[in-house]
């Protein structure tokens, strides 16, 4: 089959997002895309752009949006494979409020940018490329916007995912049963669900540079092996590396697992930097069958009455999933104070797990470290807490 040819809905240059007082500069586009104007597609006096952009995505290869405009769309955009679609300084895609009267509640379109294929049941689509764009979803009432995802990619490979801003949505990207992607410099506000998510049996997949300003309860990053319906799937071969998350998140950067019988192995974070803002949040947590990471040169500060680093089982009614062989490395831990007894900066549930060159300073707590490992190797600079170093717990049940 022939390539589609270039299509470009606009030009650009460079690309500066702006999300109130936040910015992110980010690279130049290639401007060899001939340009090509969504007006060229659409109808007359329709204040909906999503046929005209879908119609440039069915006809080109590189589809580019306009610098400095919002384009106005009320279902999902639709990429395909091979495909390069990206926007110019001050480019966004803004959600029209009444998303789900005309789309409907199937997971297909609570996407505002998904793949052709997302529903296929093995990988379909490849070679996927989004970037500079700004996606907003203020728009959405706050109870639809947690279920709506900015881009949702699904079944594919190849992909990158980068200079990517959202404001007030679900997630910013989710990519589900993926292979071999990444996702870099790019920025969430106000995300309700998280930030960078990556679920459903991920592999090889990295979020790399990113920013997160956490809305309560939220997350930043977070890689997950189940599946939508709960169903146990199992990643691999995942990455965080230089994220940023502030605020009261439910976790800054997360390797979890959300079903009996899912699982991850062999993952990273890799400096990332958390602060939590003195609320009871939790920086980096890997909890339930975890098998086989590093957390290195972590550096948390700010989680008041919540935990700096947790390494802790998952329980269901059928039994309990715990992560094994964790080595945490070069952390610094910083202002991680808490008020409770039997809380800790750190916990580490598990086995195999190691705790190398960690510094723990300047904070209130009952203990440093709460395991249930009476072998757990810890060593580095760490302050006792009002109660000892390490406080061992009993098994988890």
């Amino acid at each position: 089959m022939p390539a589609r040819p270039q299509v470009d809905l606009g030009s650009a240059t460079c690309v500066l997002l702006l999300l109130g007082t936040q910015s992110m500069a980010v690279a130049a586009s290639d401007p060899a895309a001939v340009p090509v104007h969504p007006e060229a597609f659409r109808h007359a006096n329709d204040p909906d752009d999503t046929q005209s952009i879908n119609q440039a995505l069915t006809n080109g290869e590189r589809v580019q949006l306009a610098a400095g405009k919002k384009y106005y769309i009320c279902s999902p955009l639709v990429l395909h494979s091979g495909q390069e679609f990206f926007g110019g300084a001050g480019t966004w895609i803004v959600a029209c409020p009444n998303w789900y009267a005309i789309n409907g509640s199937s997971p297909p379109h609570k996407k505002l940018i998904r793949n052709e294929h997302w529903d296929a049941v093995s990988i379909a689509d490849s070679g996927l490329s989004v970037h500079d764009i700004g996606i907003d979803g203020s728009n959405l009432p706050a109870a639809v916007n947690g279920m709506i995802h900015g881009i949702g990619i699904r079944k594919s490979r190849d992909i990158v995912v980068y200079n990517i801003a959202c404001e007030r949505i679900g997630d910013c990207t989710a990519f589900q049963a993926d292979e071999d992607y990444i996702v870099r410099d790019s920025l969430a506000t106000g995300v309700t669900n998280a930030g960078f998510d990556n679920w459903e049996g991920p592999r090889n997949g990295t979020v790399r540079h990113t920013r997160t300003y956490c809305a309560k309860g939220s997350t930043g990053v977070m890689f997950t092996g189940t599946s939508t319906n709960l169903k146990a799937t199992s990643g691999s071969n995942l990455t965080s590396e230089g994220n940023e998350v502030y605020g009261p998140c439910t976790a800054a950067i997360m390797f979890n697992n959300l079903s009996f019988g899912s699982s991850l192995r062999n993952i990273r974070s890799i400096d990332d930097r958390v602060d939590a803002q003195a609320t009871g949040s939790y920086g980096i947590v890997i909890q339930g069958d975890v098998v086989a990471g590093e957390v290195i040169n972590a550096i948390v500060s700010n989680t008041s009455t919540g935990q700096a680093i947790s390494i802790r089982p998952e329980r269901y009614p059928t039994g309990v999933a715990t992560p094994s062989k964790i080595e945490v490395t070069g952390a610094v831990l910083t202002n991680d104070s808490t008020s409770s007894e039997n809380v800790a900066p750190v916990t580490v549930f598990g086995s195999d797990n190691r705790i190398v060159n960690i510094r723990l300073h300047g904070g209130r707590y009952d203990y440093a470290i709460q395991t249930n490992d009476r072998l757990l190797h810890a060593d580095g600079s760490i302050d006792p807490g009002t109660r000892g170093a390490i406080k061992i717990q009993p098994d988890p049940k």
